[in-house]
């Protein structure tokens, strides 16, 4: 999901719609979805990247207490003018506020759709987006502070043959012959949380608290994912 919207950053360039704020250029979000056994949560457009001079940035969205979440708001725009994208093809336009403070970590980001604002979905809901939940949801659309979401070059996802696959392997082992679990110290932690039975053979379990299952992974068999 995250690859996916990461992919139109190719295609965007100039200013940005929105006032009161500290970014400067085109803005980047992605409308989220969310189940609808949860009427409290409506959909919301998530503010995730800003073109800057220097090129992308990411919004800040790292806080270590509470004190900092009330606080954090500000760092983002108050209002935005969104043209919603999917598939080289504007979808709609939604209107959206930022809220007074961010009540908890996973609502960094996310500002509130207003009511004179059409929400659009594509396709039907799916657990494919429902993240952690594995709740059906709509899948996840770009939001542009601009309307530039044309793709000229018209790139489509497609099957990978096993021979390109392959050779994709080896180029990689050629340049990561020992593969670790993650980037950084700060990544490198076990997870906590459901995993998905088709891929809990590349997994070993390290604790069974009761909130659940805690994982580290392990990349001897990363050649069996692709």
């Amino acid at each position: 999901m995250k690859i996916k919207v990461a992919t139109i950053l190719l295609f965007l360039f100039g200013t940005a719609a929105f006032s009161d704020t500290p970014a400067i250029g085109t803005v980047l979000g992605v409308l989220e979805h969310y189940e609808k056994s949860v009427p409290e949560k409506p959909p919301t457009v998530r503010v995730i990247f800003q073109k800057a001079v220097n090129g992308w940035k990411a919004f800040e969205s790292t806080c270590p207490n509470s004190v900092c979440l009330k606080s954090l708001p500000s760092r983002y725009p108050s209002k935005m003018f969104w043209t919603i994208a999917f598939d080289g093809k504007k979808v709609g336009e939604i209107n959206s506020q930022r809220p007074e403070e961010f009540m908890f970590y996973c609502d960094v980001g996310q500002q509130k759709i207003l009511k004179n604002s059409k929400i659009p979905a594509i396709g039907k809901p799916s657990v494919e987006f429902g993240g952690f939940t594995f709740g059906k949801v709509y899948r996840p659309l770009v939001a542009l502070s601009k309307p530039y979401f044309s793709d000229p070059e018209n790139w489509k996802s497609v099957q990978v043959v096993s021979k390109m696959t392959k050779a994709l392997k080896a180029e990689f082992r050629k340049k990561y012959p020992v593969v670790t679990n993650c980037k950084n110290g700060y990544e490198n932690i076990a997870r906590l949380g459901s995993i998905l039975t088709q891929t809990s053979k590349f997994l070993s379990p390290t604790a069974l608290p009761k909130s659940g299952l805690l994982y580290k992974c392990s990349c001897k068999n990363i050649d069996a994912m692709a």
